[in-house]
C-alpha cells in the first residue's frame, strides 16, 4: 500500500490548485472593479468637458445680451419695448450661465471624487493583492514543505507499519452496532507509528501547529535541546493526547465541537475538550448504569495527559471541568495510562471522585512518557532547516 492511499495526498495538490484559483479570481474581480472605477472617471471627465463647453457658450451668450441692453439703454423712446425684450433675454442668459456654472462646479467635484476613488481603490487592491500573494506564497511553501515531510515519513514505513496506519486512518464504525470499550481502547491506545503519523498529518494541515513545531526547532539556535524539551513536555504531549481523542471519537458524531465554553452562575467558566452532538451510533463506555448513550445523544469528553502525580493533583480541577458536561447525555474524562501508577487507594479515590461527578475516568491514552518521546522524536528526530 502506498502512502498516498493512506493519507489521500492528492488533497494537497487540489488545495494548492484551489488557492491559486482563488487568487486568480480575486485578481480578476479587482481588475473588474478598477475597470468600473475607470469608466466612472471617464464619464465624469466627459461630463466636465461638456459642462465647460456649455458654460463658455452661456458666458458668450450672456455677454452678447448685455451688450444689446447697453446699446438700447441710450436709444430713443420708441426703442423701449426692444429694451424690455433685450433685458428679458439678458436675464434669461444670465440665469442659464449661473445654472451651468453650478453644473460645471458639480462636474469638477465629480471628477475629483472619481479620480480619488480610482486612486484609492487601485492602492487598496494593489496592497491587498500583494498581501494575498505573499500569504499565498508563504502558505503554499508551508503546505509543500509539510507535504514533502509527510511523504518522506510514509516512505520510511514498511508494509506492516503502513497497513497499521492505514487501518487507523481509514477506520469506520459499523452502523447500528454499539461502539464498545475494547473498540474505543484500540482507537486511543496507539503505537508510536500511528501517533507520529498524526503529528505529520497535523503538521501538514494546521498552520498554527506547523509554526509551533518550527518555533521549537528554531530555538535550537539559542537554547539547548534539554531546555526546549522541558517546554515541549509541558505543551506538546497534551496537544497530541487531545488530537488522539478527537480523531478517535469524531467519526461517531454528526457535529464535533472542540473547546466549547460553559459559563457558570458565578461567572466562572470551563472549556470542554470535545463534545459530540447527535451521535451516529450508540456508545458504551463501560459496565453499569449511565455508561452508555443512544444514537442521537450527546457525548462530552475531557482529556488529561500527565504523570500519575499530575493526574492526582488535577482531581478538583477535573471535577470542576465536569460541570461543563452536564448538558450532555454521556460524559467522561480520558487520561493517560499513568493513572495506573498511583497507589490503589489514590487511584480508587480519583476514579470515584470523577464517577460521582458524572464524568468517569478512563486511562486509555498512551503513557505520558510515550507521548513525550513521540513528540520529541518528531521535533528533533531529523535534521530540518527551519
Amino acid at each position: 500500500m502506498s502512502g498516498s492511499k493512506v493519507f489521500s495526498l492528492d488533497i494537497f495538490e487540489s488545495t494548492i490548485n484551489e488557492v491559486n484559483q482563488l487568487v486568480d479570481e480575486t485578481d480578476n474581480i479587482s481588475k473588474e472593479v478598477l475597470s468600473q472605477c475607470q469608466r466612472v472617471l471617464d464619464e465624469t471627465q466627459s461630463e466636465e468637458r461638456n459642462s465647460r463647453f456649455l458654460l463658455e457658450e452661456a458666458r458668450m451668450e450672456e455677454a452678447m445680451r448685455l451688450a444689446e441692453v447697453i446699446s438700447l439703454t441710450a436709444g430713443l423712446p420708441e426703442t423701449a419695448y426692444e429694451l424690455y425684450q433685450a433685458e428679458q433675454a439678458y436675464e434669461k442668459a444670465k440665469a442659464r450661465r449661473e445654472r451651468l456654472e453650478k453644473r460645471y462646479e458639480l462636474a469638477q467635484r465629480c471628477v475629483e471624487i472619481a479620480t480619488q476613488n480610482l486612486e484609492e481603490t487601485n492602492s487598496i487592491f494593489n496592497s491587498t493583492l500583494n498581501n494575498i500573494n505573499q500569504n499565498k506564497d508563504n502558505g503554499l511553501f508551508r503546505i509543500n514543505r509539510a507535504y514533502e515531510d509527510l511523504k518522506k515519513y510514509l516512505s520510511t514505513l514498511n508494509s506492516v507499519s503502513l497497513n497499521k496506519v492505514a487501518e487507523y486512518i481509514n477506520y469506520n464504525y459499523k452502523e447500528k452496532t454499539p461502539v464498545r470499550p475494547d473498540e474505543i481502547f484500540k482507537r486511543l491506545n496507539l503505537s508510536s507509528i500511528e501517533m507520529t503519523a498524526i503529528l505529520y498529518d497535523k503538521y501538514a494541515k494546521e498552520e498554527k501547529f506547523y509554526n509551533l513545531i518550527n518555533s521549537y526547532r528554531k530555538e535550537l539556535e539559542t537554547l539547548s535541546k534539554e531546555e526546549i524539551i522541558i517546554k515541549l513536555k509541558k505543551n506538546l504531549a497534551g496537544n497530541l493526547g487531545e488530537e488522539i481523542v478527537i480523531r478517535a471519537f469524531a467519526p461517531y458524531g454528526k457535529n464535533v465541537l472542540t473547546q466549547e465554553r460553559t459559563v457558570m452562575e458565578d461567572g466562572k467558566y470551563t472549556k470542554t475538550d470535545l463534545i459530540l452532538k447527535d451521535l451516529k451510533v450508540p456508545i458504551i463506555l463501560g459496565k453499569g448504569e449511565g455508561m452508555g448513550a443512544r444514537e442521537g445523544s450527546d457525548l462530552a469528553i475531557e482529556v488529561k495527559t500527565g504523570k500519575s502525580s499530575y493526574l492526582y493533583a488535577q482531581k478538583e480541577h477535573m471535577k470542576f471541568q465536569s460541570l461543563g458536561h452536564l448538558d450532555s447525555k454521556l460524559s467522561c474524562t480520558i487520561c493517560s495510562k499513568d493513572i495506573k501508577d498511583l497507589s490503589i487507594e489514590k487511584e480508587e479515590e480519583l476514579r470515584n471522585t470523577m464517577k460521582n461527578s458524572g464524568s468517569p475516568l478512563f486511562g486509555m491514552l498512551p503513557y505520558k512518557e510515550e507521548l513525550d518521546k513521540v513528540c520529541i522524536d518528531f521535533v528533533f528526530g531529523e535534521d530540518k532547516d527551519v
